[in-house]
């Protein structure tokens, strides 16, 4: 009996020479903390890319909506005299554009006052095409103002 409890003594001090000290331990947490501290920005800049890149694409695609439109609608074409505003609504209500299509993945989180004003959250602006004497010219603004104009 008393061999038993011997070893099982033997057993757990030498375990405990495998264990980690609470010095290790804490030089590991350290250097993962400092670890995680460098690679935040850069995993934040990658998201952020992604998010422009993605609103980019959106502001594509309704301009996209809006040729399709405009083939369908030949009549609607603007001279050069007068522009034409296509609102991303009449868009929605020919079916070319689905709420779940144009969603603004950078969101409400901006930066700034002036940034927010630059975005549109929801995608409620408008298509401004021009002519320029040689070809028509598409471009996403944020709001929609009337048949005309767009800014």
């Amino acid at each position: 009996m008393t061999f038993k409890i011997k070893k099982t003594i033997l057993i757990v001090v030498n375990n405990m020479k495998n264990a980690f000290t609470l010095i290790e331990l804490l030089v590991v947490i350290t250097i993962l903390a400092i670890i995680a501290l460098i690679s935040m920005p850069i995993v934040n800049n990658v998201i952020t890319q992604s998010k422009e890149r993605t609103y980019k694409e959106q502001e594509k695609a309704i301009v996209d909506a809006t040729k399709t439109y405009i083939t369908t609608h030949s009549t609607e074409l603007p001279n050069a005299d007068t522009p034409k505003c296509i609102s991303v609504a009449i868009l929605k209500n020919e079916g070319l554009l689905k709420n779940a299509d144009i969603k603004n993945p950078v969101g409400r989180n901006y930066k700034t006052a002036t940034e927010y004003k630059e975005r549109d959250a929801n995608f409620n602006g408008g298509v401004l095409i021009t002519y320029n004497g040689v070809k028509y010219i598409y471009e996403y603004k944020n709001t929609f103002t009337n048949a005309t104009s767009c800014s």
